[in-house]
């Protein structure tokens, strides 16, 4: 779950279409699916350069993408996690990368701020 999912469009559609108030919803209620999260394999990482992976990030719009690898028995195991926050802290630069709407709502969202 990301700031940008407490915050966004997300808590407010889903209350509304349940009849609850964004108060009562859960975690699991607003997160990004593990389906929807972007991925990239281990094996791509360890040869990319770290502006590979910005470029990557804002390709998709994201702010994180987990690192992931099959063992020997066709598991997926996430390896890590790359955040953009985390990679300007430590080159000492500012890197955005525009969230990319996903919705209607989001869209909506995006025009009205």
């Amino acid at each position: 779950i990301t700031a940008s999912d407490i915050l966004g469009e997300r808590p407010l559609t889903t209350a509304a279409s349940r009849g609850l108030h964004v108060d009562e919803l859960t975690v699991r209620d607003i997160m990004t699916p593990v389906d929807q999260v972007d991925a990239v394999s281990i094996n791509d990482v360890l040869h990319a350069e770290v502006g590979h992976v910005i470029a990557t990030l804002k390709d998709h719009g994201r702010q994180h993408a987990l690192v992931l690898e099959r063992d020997d028995l066709g598991r997926t195991i996430v390896r890590g996690i790359f955040s953009t926050t985390q990679i300007a802290r430590q080159l000492g630069a500012m890197i955005q990368t525009p969230e990319i709407a996903r919705s209607f709502s989001e869209i909506e969202h995006a025009i009205a701020h």
